[in-house]
């Protein structure tokens, strides 16, 4: 005797459930909310963003300037993690911070983006709102003048320095993925319990496994 299921079977489920699938996601939810809240270290952001003119402007058409530029960036977003910068930004942190801001700290917490055009974003996050915006400002200031000297004949500019650190909670994102999560786990856990369970219940169940009509009921009662 097989069960055979269909989209109505499905929001069935739903439907006869509901509540027990909301209570579980809502619990989840408010699981990972108070982990996050309590329990994991908040991130501070700071971000500038700087700009790579091409000193050769005027001989190239606007086509391969910006092929040009865009195989810069990724040149230059790597040579921005390279062992000479990140250790001029570690010296020049070294008055503030000693032995708490290793070179390979300050790697990790630089992420770089480029785009087509010539534009590197610089993103610095730490647990530490202070910390995010000195490296930041430091590596704003270190940065453009290696590239620079780099030998590809361009121009940096920085378009917006290095601001306030914003912190970067991501305890919302997770509670609604974690609460997602619920509905379809504690579904697909009432799915599977209907789904193994063979046992007769209701009239519709014998017309259903094995198509024949239903001639009546017998009632069931106590005696007094």
């Amino acid at each position: 005797m097989e069960k055979e299921f269909d989209v109505v079977s499905i929001f069935k489920i739903f439907r006869d459930h509901w509540i027990a699938i909301l209570a579980i996601a809502l619990i989840l939810a408010m699981a990972v909310f108070l982990v996050c809240t309590f329990f994991v270290e908040e991130k501070y952001e700071s971000t500038y963003k700087i700009l790579i003119i091409n000193s050769n402007d005027a001989t190239y058409f606007q086509q391969a300037i910006m092929n040009a530029n865009a195989q810069l960036g990724i040149i230059y977003a790597q040579l921005s993690k390279s062992d000479d910068i990140i250790s001029s930004i570690k010296d020049d942190l070294s008055d503030k911070y000693t032995e708490a801001v290793s070179e390979s700290f300050i790697r990790r917490s630089i992420s770089i983006s480029s785009d087509d055009v010539g534009f590197l974003t610089y993103v610095v996050t730490t647990t530490n709102a202070e910390l995010s915006e000195d490296i930041a400002k430091s590596a704003s200031k270190i940065i453009p003048e290696v590239l620079e000297r780099s030998g590809y004949g361009t121009k940096i500019e920085v378009i917006n320095k290095p601001g306030a650190a914003v912190e970067k909670s991501s305890t919302v994102l997770f509670s609604a993925v974690a609460f997602v999560a619920g509905v379809f786990l504690s579904w697909l856990m009432f799915f599977i319990r209907l789904f193994f369970n063979t046992s007769i219940v209701t009239k519709n169940d014998l017309a259903t496994y094995f198509n024949l009509p239903v001639l009546g009921e017998i009632p069931s009662w106590e005696k007094d």
